[in-house]
């Protein structure tokens, strides 16, 4: 066979070591699968630890992939860690008891370079700045204790109940809800942490009044059981916070789909001084840079390390997938996303008030009516007669599935 060798047959051999990798997955997943549920818990502990011997050798082969793509940079050419991933590489090399020559091996460093970070964490140390901190600062004694708290959930120690225990026994006493309190709060992975913000632009596109920018985006919606992706498209207002128009897919749009899109928004609303998009196929394809040009309107891309850009319109998928639903529901079709999808913008754009308009709707700002006249509501008093309400909690939907409004007292 050797001296066959043809470049069909090569990728058969290969979708065959692929296909065997895969059953011994499922392999092993069923073999661990049969120990839960037995009577007493031997079974049920050794399917755990066979499974986290599995997982890490795994993550080592994972490891040792990345390792060997890095190696091939230069060293001067290799991204520098963060002040936080360099105190977190130190942690692990305090908890797993590693020389500096391992540590340096692991995270592909010099032997000196370790040193630097461990000689900057000595009181004695008199450099300028800190070359290793964590995140957030440890400034005091309750940060050393977030800190703390917030490595022992990272290491396993257990539950709030079992971390508060541990401290006790070391001498610190802490009520358990307060470590269930801190192991809530956010912390930032220094690993995957975002990179500090470049420049302020000196003159930023501000949305100042209708049609000033207009946005567009598409976004995704899983089906049932994850079985497809239905995909839309909507233009989007951002000084009233208003979709002007939308179109559901079953495949992701191309740049045709959305110039008609934009076309339709403009024949109806009129023509936008500004466009923002993202750096999407469907937005940089010729035929919508074309259209834009066309229609006069000055097209301008939100890059993938700023969201201030389009956070107006981020913000509105975040709260249309929220009124429908759509996370604890997930759609069966396409026509069942489009009427969800309906009900929502109808419900979002003439009935749910919004802070930053004055308590005005989108569909109110946009054609630029002020909202109504408020007054305090009546106090009552002991001896009075009790007032009717007048106003009644009714739905858009007929089966009171969602989307509340209030609307008059019927007489």
């Amino acid at each position: 066979m050797r001296g066959l060798r043809h470049p069909a047959t090569e990728r058969l051999a290969n979708r065959v070591i692929l296909s065997a990798a895969r059953l011994l997955g499922v392999a092993a997943g069923t073999h661990l699968g049969t120990f839960r549920g037995r009577d007493g818990g031997y079974e049920d502990l050794k399917a755990q630890l066979d499974r986290a011997e599995l997982l890490a050798s795994i993550a080592w082969r994972v490891v040792g992939i990345l390792q060997a793509r890095l190696r091939k940079l230069p060293d001067r050419h290799r991204p520098h860690y963060s002040p936080a991933a360099r105190f977190e590489i130190l942690e692990i090399r305090s908890l797993l008891g590693w020389n500096q020559s391992r540590t340096a091996e692991q995270f592909l460093v010099s032997d000196n370079t370790i040193g630097n970070w461990e000689h900057d964490q000595s009181p004695e140390s008199r450099t300028v700045g800190s070359l290793a901190r964590p995140i957030p600062p440890v400034t005091r004694l309750s940060d050393v204790t977030r800190h703390l708290i917030h490595m022992m959930a990272r290491f396993g120690f257990g539950g709030a109940e079992m971390i508060a225990s541990h401290l006790a026994l070391a001498g610190f006493r802490i009520a358990e809800k307060t470590v269930r309190n801190i192991k809530r709060e956010r912390v930032v992975d220094p690993a995957v942490a975002s990179p500090p913000l470049g420049p302020r632009r000196p003159n930023p596109v501000r949305a100042d009044f209708v049609n000033h920018v207009w946005m567009m985006d598409v976004t995704e919606f899983k089906t049932l059981f994850g079985a497809n992706t239905l995909y839309f498209a909507a233009v989007f207002d951002a000084f009233s916070r208003l979709p002007l128009a939308g179109v559901t897919f079953e495949a992701k749009p191309g740049g045709a789909s959305m110039a008609r899109l934009l076309k339709h928004a403009a024949a109806r609303f009129g023509r936008p001084r500004y466009l923002i998009t993202d750096l999407g196929g469907e937005f940089i394809a010729g035929v919508f840079k074309k259209t834009v040009a066309q229609l006069g309107v000055r097209l301008r891309y939100a890059s993938a390390d700023n969201i201030h850009a389009t956070a107006r319109l981020e913000r509105f998928w975040k709260t249309l997938k929220e009124i429908s639903r759509v996370r604890q529901i997930p759609p069966l079709t396409l026509h069942d996303l489009e009427n969800r999808v309906s009900l929502a913008l109808a419900y979002y754009a003439f009935h749910r008030p919004h802070t930053a308009l004055g308590n005005r709707t989108p569909a109110m700002a946009f054609l630029g009516a002020s909202g109504p006249e408020t007054s305090r509501l009546p106090r009552g008093r002991r001896g009075e007669p009790a007032e009717v309400a007048p106003f009644q909690v009714a739905f858009l939907t007929p089966d009171r599935g969602g989307f509340p409004v209030l609307a008059a007292q019927a007489a």
